[in-house]
This record gives structure tokens, C-alpha cells and sequence, in this order.
């Protein structure tokens, strides 16, 4: 990170504390970027400071905090790959760079309101199974016109030269859309408000229930088995086995349609337990947060 910066000639100031490598990582509990705690020593010597960059410890994913309005916000990995979506799309169609035939590649648990920003301005949005190597395979179909790829858990990829997430390249593009909106006196958290505004506002949570894998397969079993018509206070519209799809998206997931929300089970592949995603999309961001927390809860509910 540190060689990025100074060849693009950023200013940046490094935690002393977390830049020597350590196993025990002694200064967090956990060394995760989607936790806004890893932050803690960043945010007290920041007092110049538009952004706050963190990777993980193999710097694969990047976290990301703005200021704005002199205070900090926390992205999360769907606003971060939101926004450097929309800022690809905005400065190749203001530099007249064509992007027709271009495509963006998402997991399928990531949020579903880049598919409408896609076909503003003409791309294709093609989901992928949960893991960055699917998106790694679908650049080898066609390099020339892949733009974007990244999920919900702070993975992002501009450009074919890596077949997987990039925390480095990501910092530097996301230093990119700043320095671009900056000029524009905008924040990145104006750009995300902006988004909204044009495309609707849309809730994007995650919830984990802690099971081991052979208790992850019961409840998955009992989801298949159960069919429900109610989801909390909601009346199902739907309900999708990803184990029966013939289309690339064959996977251990379920998706539960209703009338305000959707919801996404799936067990980690890596961590011994189940993953829970609820989206909602409402006229304001409030109702939207709300219902899709209603709905988290209804499928935690459900299992436990």
C-alpha cells in the first residue's frame, strides 16, 4: 500500500501500530475490514484525513471510512462497490469512452441495485456464484470489455491483470473516485446519497447464526422441507433452491421472495456458520433499513 501511494504522490499517514506484521494482530480483535473497530486507532490521528483505508491481513479486501460533514461514516462492502461502480460508468461516459458490451460481475448475495445503475448506462450485470474465483472465470470469457467485478464482502477488481480480489488496486481506485468528486466539492458519501436519489434506496444487511457445518446442512434441509408462506410479518411471493439451477448459479443457497424484501441463506464455505442476507428497497432509506432488519430477524427466527 504503502509503494501505491507514494508512486501516485498521496499524502497518506500509516498506523505505525498495525503496518509490522504480526500474527496475533495485537491492536484489534479481530482483523476483518467490514468491522468498523479496526479503525479505532486510524480515527484518533486523523484529523486531515477525507479517508480511512484498511486492508486485511493478506490485503485481498479493503474497508473504507469517509468524512463527511466532519464526521466519520463506515462503508459497506455493497456501498464501496456501489460507488466505484458509478464512478466508472460516470467517467467513461463524460470521457466519451464507450461502454457498450461492457460487464460487471457480482456475487449473487451483493446488492441487487447495481443492476439498475448497469442499465443506465448500458452494462451487463452478471451474477456469479459466492467466491471470487467466479468471477476470476467469467474474465477469461471475454477480457477485453470486463470493467468491474466485486462482493458484498469488501472484494472489488478493476482490470483483467489479477484473477481475483485486489485490496491495493482498490484503495487507489477508490483514492480515484474521491480526488474526482472532490474537485466536484462532493464526498463519497454525497456520491452514495446521489445513487440513492437516482436509482431508489435500497438496504443491503447481513446476519450470521454460528453453526457447525453438519447443523448448517440440517437447517438448510429444514428450509427445503418447510416451504413457508409467512416470513415474519411478510407473505412469501417465492422461494428459490440455487441447488437447482442449470445456469452457472448452482449453489448450497436459498432465496425467499416477499412482497418488500428478499432474503438469502447460505452456509460460509470457510467459517462454521450460516449467512444471512436481507434487501430491501423502499421511497426512502429509512423504511428500507427498517424492513430489511425485519426481515434479517424473521430468517434468524426461522432457524434458531
Amino acid at each position: 500500500m504503502r509503494c501505491v501511494l507514494n508512486r501516485v504522490g498521496v499524502e497518506a499517514q500509516y498506523v505505525t501500530e498495525q503496518m509490522a506484521p504480526d500474527g496475533d494482530f495485537p491492536t484489534v480483535s479481530k482483523p476483518n475490514p467490514e468491522e468498523e473497530a479496526i479503525f479505532k486507532l486510524a480515527k484518533e490521528n486523523a484529523e486531515r484525513a477525507d479517508l480511512l483505508l484498511a486492508t486485511d491481513p493478506d490485503a485481498d479486501r479493503l474497508g473504507v471510512m469517509v468524512r463527511h460533514q466532519g464526521c466519520w461514516f463506515m462503508l459497506s462492502g455493497n456501498q464501496t462497490g456501489l460507488i466505484l461502480l458509478y464512478f466508472l460508468a460516470d467517467y467513461y461516459r463524460k470521457a466519451n469512452i464507450p461502454l457498450g458490451g461492457k460487464y460487471i460481475v457480482k456475487s449473487v448475495v451483493s446488492t441487487s441495485l447495481a443492476e439498475r445503475i448497469c442499465d443506465d448506462y448500458g452494462i451487463e450485470c452478471i451474477d456469479v456464484p459466492v467466491g471470487f474465483r467466479y468471477i476470476g472465470a467469467m474474465i477469461d470469457k471475454d477480457e477485453k470489455n470486463f470493467l468491474f467485478g466485486f462482493e458484498e464482502s469488501c472484494g472489488y477488481l478493476k482490470g483483467t491483470h489479477v484473477r481475483d480480489k485486489d485490496g491495493i488496486e482498490a484503495a487507489l481506485l477508490v483514492l480515484k473516485a474521491a480526488a474526482y468528486y472532490k474537485e466536484k466539492n462532493r464526498t463519497l458519501i454525497d456520491v452514495l446519497n446521489n445513487i440513492y436519489d437516482k436509482y431508489g434506496y435500497v438496504s443491503d444487511l447481513m446476519r450470521t447464526i454460528h453453526l457447525e457445518k453438519e447443523e448448517c446442512a440440517r437447517r438448510m434441509s429444514f428450509l427445503r422441507a418447510a416451504d413457508p408462506v409467512q416470513f415474519g410479518a411478510l407473505a412469501v411471493m417465492g422461494m428459490e433452491d440455487f441447488k437447482d439451477r442449470q445456469d452457472g448459479l448452482s449453489a448450497d443457497i436459498i432465496k425467499i421472495t416477499t412482497p418488500k424484501a428478499q432474503v438469502i441463506f447460505r452456509p460460509s464455505g470457510t467459517e462454521p456458520k450460516m449467512k444471512i442476507y436481507a434487501s430491501a428497497k423502499e421511497k426512502n432509506y429509512t423504511d428500507a433499513r427498517k424492513i430489511a432488519e425485519e426481515a434479517a430477524q424473521a430468517a434468524v427466527d426461522l432457524l434458531v
